[in-house]
């Protein structure tokens, strides 16, 4: 019954693809995704999605949201530190917004140290355009220093 009433309620109100019920509202994103992790510290994907939340909220701070995404990563991490895999999705977020914010260096180490952590997952990354040029430039960087 709720799911044909939720049926009838969308098919009345046109939403766009992929529409969510946060469009836009990132506090109260924010608010679920902190609940979310209260009651299940390990649930990764709640980490990360609080973390994006964060970033994406309005920034009148100048970039304040940023720091707080990274604190909410890390502290995901702190707790989902076993099994390995697990850390995986924390540290690929956390190397996505360091990218975004052009933060090369640490992006490529957050990003192999999610390789490490799954492989088979994370490791295809590694051949997106800018995070291979990324690691040419690093490749060229040590080569000029030997």
């Amino acid at each position: 019954v709720r799911c044909a009433r939720a049926a009838r309620s969308a098919s009345a109100r046109p939403t766009p693809p992929l529409a969510s019920p946060f469009t836009q509202d990132y506090d109260r994103a924010v608010a679920v995704f902190e609940r979310v992790v209260s009651l299940d510290p390990l649930h990764a994907k709640g980490w990360v999605s609080w973390a994006q939340a964060e970033a994406r909220r309005s920034r009148p701070e100048g970039g304040a949201q940023d720091h707080r995404a990274r604190a909410v990563l890390q502290a995901g991490l702190a707790l989902v530190h076993t099994p390995a895999p697990a850390t995986a999705p924390l540290l690929q977020a956390w190397a996505l917004l360091e990218l975004q914010k052009g933060n090369g260096r640490a992006a490529l180490a957050l990003l192999r140290r999610a390789v490490a952590a799954d492989p088979t997952r994370c490791a295809p990354v590694l051949r997106w355009a800018p995070v291979a040029a990324l690691a040419a430039r690093e490749r060229e960087r040590r080569e000029e220093n030997v």
